[in-house]
């Protein structure tokens, strides 16, 4: 069974935990700070399913000022949350609010990090995620010039935030963690897998030999069969075969140690066939009732 396990940290107030939440689907299982004071005290590790997958969060306590008294502090929370690495992590997240200037703590936070885990790890394994997503979406600049988020940091953002990501091996993300469309959530939380098994260090890959090539043998088959639309039974017959075969796919790679990309692919063939299923089954009842009308 796929395994993901992700480390959040950051400053107080950048929402953490509302992430940790967000990317286990399950808005209780970290408390909220009030951004002043931290709602975690401790390390904790969370875990949740989703399509197949196990994924577990570790949020982290606000890491809080630059004082050396502090700096030795954070030292030591990092610390304990690497001596909770049983599984290794595969991402460690910085988290922070989008559109806040960089601070001393902001850099400091990368640094601390670094020397617990490597560079090196950081650059693999890193990843720089902004909270605040609905707010971005209804910046004026934004809007106007209609900006995607890749598109606001390479021409908005500041030099500081071009270097963190370069840190964290170029690889961004931006959430909203006040999502009330389960659907779009999970677009978001999808994205981010993605962007944790592109890194390359889960378990065996499923990209390449016969599991991908039947996912691509099942996506050109859902071409054909919405080109066809007119020829409803040879259609129906043609998706029922396909819907076989993506299921097929999706036990076998939830019964072994697959890329959780790849289960992720599985399940989006599944949600495809089911969409074009009703499709075809609504047209089916809308031309029967036409044909009755006729007569």
């Amino acid at each position: 069974m796929p395994f993901i396990n992700i480390l959040l940290v950051g400053k107080i107030g950048q929402g953490k935990s509302s992430t940790g939440n967000t990317i286990l689907q399950n808005k209780d299982a970290f408390r909220i700070s009030n951004g002043v004071s931290p709602a975690t005290s401790h390390t904790i590790a969370m875990s949740s399913m989703y399509k197949g997958i196990e994924i577990q969060v570790v949020d982290t306590p606000g890491l809080c000022d630059t004082r050396p008294k502090q700096e030795g502090y954070n030292k030591h929370l990092l610390r304990m949350a690497k001596a909770m690495d049983n599984y290794r992590y595969d991402a460690i997240v910085i988290v922070m609010k989008y559109n806040n200037q960089i601070t001393a703590e902001d850099i400091q936070t990368l640094e601390i990090v670094q020397e617990t885990f490597g560079e090196a790890f950081m650059r693999h394994n890193g990843i720089l995620l902004f909270t605040g997503g609905d707010i971005f979406e209804t910046e004026e600049e934004v809007v106007e010039e209609n900006l995607s988020f890749e598109m606001w940091l390479a021409r908005k953002a500041e030099p500081e935030i071009q270097t963190l990501i370069q840190e964290c091996g170029s690889r961004s993300i931006l959430f909203n963690n006040n999502f009330r469309d389960e659907r779009e959530n999970e677009i978001q939380v999808e994205k981010l897998i993605m962007m944790i098994d592109g890194m390359g260090y889960l378990s065996k890959p499923f990209f390449k030999g016969t599991v991908f090539e039947r996912m691509c043998f099942i996506t050109e088959g859902l071409i054909d069969i919405d080109i066809n639309f007119e020829n409803l039974d040879l259609s129906m017959k043609c998706i029922h075969e396909l819907q076989i075969e993506a299921d097929s796919i999706y036990n076998e790679l939830k019964t072994t140690n697959a890329r959780a990309a790849a289960l992720l692919l599985a399940v989006g063939l599944q949600r495809s066939i089911k969409e074009l299923k009703e499709d075809l089954d609504n047209f089916k009842k809308n031309s029967g009732a036409a044909e009755m009308k006729t007569h």
